[in-house]
């Protein structure tokens, strides 16, 4: 199938807006809406798993982890 992410957000603990730097140790918050195609009624639903990783990378990945599923197509993770 074809899976797609409608969108994706994450800022650090006490922000509640995107920042573009981060220092280590800070916490983070990240989250995505997920959506799989249904090519039998060529629709977009939520998409079902419980194995999904997010990896922050620097110059080498410094930060891998599983994303929780939250309710729809909503995964998170929060991780320092």
């Amino acid at each position: 199938g074809v899976i797609r992410v409608k969108s994706m957000k994450y800022h650090g603990e006490g922000v509640d807006h995107k920042e573009t730097l981060f220092n280590v140790g800070e916490k983070l918050y990240f989250t995505a809406e997920i959506e799989e195609h249904d090519s039998a009624t060529n629709t977009w639903k939520p998409y079902v798993a419980d194995d999904l990783q997010v990896e922050l990378v620097m110059l080498d990945p410094w930060v891998r982890t599983t994303l929780v599923k939250g309710q729809g197509n909503k995964y998170h993770a929060e991780f320092y």
